[in-house]
């Protein structure tokens, strides 16, 4: 839904035809938001009642976390939605929107498990990783709601995707009022992203390529391998994927 909201539209130039239209960017974005909002959750909601209904009639012995599942999974639904809507509000087509919205899902363990991995390695297996992670931490990935887990361990949880729902649509709202709107072909509609991008998209390869050469040899001569071969592979992935203008239709 968000993809086609924003990444085909781009991609189409639709756009074109919307902003001309007597109504300022950030109209045109809450509604947008809205109408996918309304999309996601008043059929849940319908489905929701409908089950309280049903559980009523037929009055069940055990009903396990209903009430809790029902309202995480709008909460997560909403996630998602918001997440990919500020993918789309900071590319410019549709590969970039799904690219960037995927990666965020995972960017936790990039920014946080892949260095302390590399640290294990180079000081022996002595550092971030003999230590305990907080049971909380990990809900702050936003692929761990795939598995709905959260529910046993507690449905406080659902504080935090319902937070960063709302962070993901201030983000995509700034984005799409600040940002040109048009088709340009770039991946970041705005320019000061893309070295940044490149640099990290250049670490994260190296200190992945790193660990799979750790990995396969057990060896310091494999980690280094890999790290020279995840280099060379960032670098040119995020240039031919960042620089490149994708061709208009």
């Amino acid at each position: 839904l968000a993809v086609s909201q924003l990444g085909i539209e781009r991609s189409k130039g639709l756009f074109d035809f919307t902003l001309s239209l007597p109504y300022t960017r950030g109209q045109i974005f809450n509604a947008k938001f809205l109408t996918g909002g309304m999309v996601i959750v008043i059929p849940q909601l319908i489905g929701y009642v409908l089950s309280v209904l049903l559980i009523m009639l037929l009055k069940p012995d055990q009903v396990v976390h209903f009430h809790n599942y029902s309202l995480g999974m709008i909460i997560i639904s909403m996630l998602a939605y918001s997440l990919v809507m500020a993918g789309g509000a900071l590319t410019g087509h549709i590969f970039a929107q799904l690219l960037v919205s995927f990666t965020v899902t995972i960017l936790p363990f990039l920014v946080i498990t892949l260095p302390a991995i590399n640290i294990d390695i180079l000081f022996g297996g002595a550092a971030f990783l003999d230590y305990p992670i907080p049971e909380w931490m990990q809900y702050i990935f936003p692929i761990t709601y795939v598995i709905p887990n959260w529910v046993e361990d507690s449905p406080k949880y659902l504080v935090i995707p319902a937070v960063m729902s709302i962070m993901f649509y201030i983000i995509g709202y700034i984005s799409f009022v600040k940002l040109s709107n048009e088709r340009n072909g770039y991946f970041f509609l705005w320019k000061s992203l893309d070295r940044p991008v490149q640099v990290i998209v250049i670490i994260i390869g190296i200190m992945g390529f790193g660990y799979f050469g750790f990995s396969a040899t057990e060896s310091f001569a494999g980690y280094l391998i890999g790290m020279a071969a995840g280099a060379v592979i960032g670098f040119f992935i995020s240039y031919f994927a960042i620089y490149k203008k994708t061709k208009l239709l």
